[in-house]
């Protein structure tokens, strides 16, 4: 945000994995007054985006038959875990559901993986193979995640404690396990189709991979798997695990290795999740639209796209504070919009309690005054969201408040129409970023930098409980926004 005044590309022959690092190379930096964005590649990595769950797991039910030792490779030495049954299962099922697709989707005999399926981890005394090369280094796969090596049709997953895939199984469970999984053997059933074979950029592969992992959760979350099925919790997991491996700030999602922004790969899994695999098959002639993903300055690289909070200890006399400069960009973007006078102030304070006789909570750390036209947010709250998870969290809320007073004319409220508050803040951002729509009335230069959308969603999987049926809703809700403007709303 800012105001104006891995397929990775190791070298693994033909291996395609998750990713959770950026390809080293040049940042592109775009002029602000540029119609669209030029992209290439950057060392920059992702923002902590971790969720904090409200739950120690998933709510889920399994076909307790199987033993995770049948169905992968554990290699030794190893111990046992409460989430190998439910890995197990979803191996199982996966493997079986994969089949199924191949024969109804592509009309290719059904058929499974030549290969064996292996967990990595740094203590295994037995190699993991490698693809084009003697053997795969632990090391390697902690940046893949996991892979699919189509050579020798075999998927390797990072079964760790310290890496990010282990550290998504301690929060979120197993479920982690499975969704990353799924994308592996969405490359598979590509492999299988012969997609592997054709000259396409890498995030076209991976988006598809991504819709493949959505269609098995639709499934697993539907009731339609004979051998288990997930809570409303597999959603959510599904979404912070794409968040985490989306493609950091800077990085140009058309290069080689490019995955896409978090924005681009919870499209594509949702896509998979509601409409199912046969949708995905579409998406190799008709791909999902792209966000740009480059840095509108150097100053905008400098600071990771990231505005300065308070301007404590900024050099620059003409900076602003984050909420002070994003509240005069949404009076004037609502304004417009609206032919009347949106004029609401944002203010920081040390708890919402009691802050005004006429409180009104929109969620989470932020509310409105309406007689005072104050927008109040939980400052301490909101510094270590700040900090942790990128400027535009509070960007998000801000514009949720905004939205929740639009509403308000109206009759309604964020609370009460949340799926149109999450619309409409997705067409705000829609008008905020560069090579999108925006309104040629403005005055304001604030401007979306690369990452914002994905803080943006980052902000709503955190607002949700697990379980929220609502989440994939409120998601794609924003992402409407986003892509269609207040049109969509």
């Amino acid at each position: 945000m800012t105001a104006r005044t891995c397929r990775t590309a190791i070298a693994l022959a033909s291996v395609v994995g998750l990713t959770s690092c950026a390809q080293s190379g040049r940042v592109t930096i775009v002029s602000s007054s540029a119609s669209a964005p030029a992209t290439t590649t950057s060392t920059t990595i992702a923002t902590d985006t971790t969720v904090t769950p409200t739950t120690s797991a998933p709510v889920s039910e399994f076909v307790d038959e199987f033993r995770l030792g049948d169905v992968v490779d554990l290699g030794s030495p190893r111990t046992p875990t409460d989430d190998d049954g439910l890995v197990a299962a979803a191996v199982a099922d996966i493997s079986s559901w994969s089949a199924e697709v191949l024969g109804s989707v592509f009309d290719l005999p059904q058929s499974v993986l030549n290969g064996e399926i292996y967990a990595g981890r740094p203590e295994r005394t037995t190699s993991l193979p490698g693809c084009g090369s003697p053997s795969t280094d632990y090391s390697d796969l902690v940046e893949y995640v996991a892979l699919y090596c189509p050579v020798d049709e075999f998927v390797i997953y990072d079964d760790g404690p310290d890496g990010l895939l282990g550290s998504l199984v301690a929060e979120h469970g197993g479920t982690s396990i499975a969704v990353v999984l799924a994308h592996e053997f969405g490359h598979f059933i590509q492999d299988r189709a012969g997609i592997l074979d054709l000259d396409l950029p890498t995030v076209t592969t991976e988006q598809q991979a991504d819709c493949f992992a959505g269609a098995w959760m639709g499934r697993v979350t539907s009731g339609a798997s004979p051998m288990l099925t997930l809570g409303g919790d597999g959603v959510r997991t599904g979404l912070i695990a794409l968040v985490q491996v989306r493609d950091p700030a800077g990085v140009d999602t058309m290069s080689p290795g490019g995955h896409g922004t978090a924005f681009d790969r919870v499209g594509a899994y949702q896509l998979g999740f509601e409409e199912g695999a046969a949708a995905c098959a579409t998406l190799i002639d008709d791909p999902l639209p792209l966000m740009p993903n480059a840095y509108l300055s150097y100053d905008d690289y400098l600071r990771g796209g990231d505005a300065s909070y308070d301007c404590a200890g900024e050099p620059n006399p003409d900076c602003r504070a984050s909420w002070e400069f994003l509240g005069d960009d949404l009076n004037e973007f609502w304004t417009l919009i609206l032919g009347d006078t949106i004029d609401l102030a944002a203010l920081p304070v040390d708890n919402l309690e009691g802050v005004c006789p006429d409180f009104r909570a929109v969620d989470g750390p932020i509310g409105r005054c309406p007689s005072s036209g104050l927008v109040v947010f939980d400052e301490p709250e909101i510094l270590d969201l700040y900090s942790s998870s990128g400027d535009f969290t509070l960007g998000y809320l801000l514009g949720l408040a905004w939205a929740d007073a639009v509403l308000g004319r109206q009759g309604s409220s964020a609370a009460t129409d949340r799926l149109r508050a999450d619309c409409l803040v997705g067409a705000w951002v829609d008008d905020i970023t560069l090579g999108l729509r925006r309104d040629q009335r403005r005055i304001s230069t604030v401007a979306s930098s690369p990452g914002d959308p994905d803080e943006a969603i980052t902000m709503l999987i955190r607002l949700s409980d697990p379980g929220d049926e609502m989440l994939f809703d409120r998601v794609g809700a924003f992402r409407a926004g986003v892509l269609s403007g207040r049109t969509a709303c």
